[in-house]
This record gives structure tokens, C-alpha cells and sequence, in this order.
């Protein structure tokens, strides 16, 4: 499957003692939100972020993706909070996706109360999906 390839990919990368970029980390996070092992999205991003390798939106918004798949809206939350301290500007696929994981999990004043505070003080504005 494509996560385990993903897995395999960075660990060959390790291995030859070369260190993986972004690119190849945010593929690997990307394919663990694909194949529902948000567990695993986690442990990689966290790995990024200890090997000093910069993360961006497109990392932060696979795992908040990954969190919402699985049903975790808290965790979907704290990771778009941490954002901020890592200098990544939350985006509308990552207010998207905190909004989906609060109403999947039926925490309807939790998501109103992020698209009328919490959207408006990042600046972003919503789309037909935020509705």
C-alpha cells in the first residue's frame, strides 16, 4: 500500500545517512491520512519536527485530516492551535477540517463557535464546505 511505501522510502533515506526533506515527509503523512493510520501521521510529524526539518500547511493539514478521519476532533483542534508556534498560518483546508471532525463528532457549538471566532481571527474566509 501507499503508507508503507511512504515508510519504506524514509527509512532507505536514513539509512544512506541522508536526511529527508519536506517533500518526503509530507508524502509519507499524506498517504497515513490516505490509509486511516493517524496514529502513525503523528509519530512522522513529530519525527519531522525533531529532525529539524521544516513542516508547512500541507504537513499540518495531512495530520489535522488524519484526525478527522479517525474521529480525534480534540486532537484535530490542538494540532491547528500548535500552528501557530510553528509559524504556519492555518489555511481553509485546515479550518475545513476541524469544522468536519467537530460535526462529526456532534460538537455542534464547538464548531459554530470556531467558524464565527476562530475563522474570522485568522483571517480565513469560509467556502461552501465550512457551511
Amino acid at each position: 500500500s501507499k503508507w508503507r511505501w511512504a515508510l519504506h522510502a524514509l527509512t532507505r533515506a536514513a539509512l544512506a545517512m541522508a536526511v529527508p526533506d519536506n517533500i518526503a515527509f509530507n508524502s509519507a503523512v499524506s498517504a497515513c491520512e490516505e490509509a486511516a493510520r493517524w496514529q502513525l501521521a503523528l509519530v512522522l510529524f513529530a519525527q519531522m519536527l525533531n529532525r529539524k526539518v521544516a513542516a508547512d500547511a500541507i504537513s499540518c493539514n495531512s495530520c489535522i485530516s488524519a484526525c478527522e478521519t479517525a474521529g480525534n476532533w480534540h486532537l484535530a483542534v490542538s494540532h491547528i492551535s500548535s500552528m501557530s508556534e510553528l509559524e504556519i498560518k492555518p489555511n481553509l483546508i485546515s479550518c475545513n477540517a476541524v469544522l468536519s471532525a467537530l460535526r462529526m463528532a456532534c460538537r455542534w457549538q464547538s464548531a459554530l463557535a470556531f467558524f464565527l471566532l476562530d475563522l474570522p481571527r485568522l483571517n480565513v474566509a469560509p467556502d461552501a464546505i465550512s457551511y
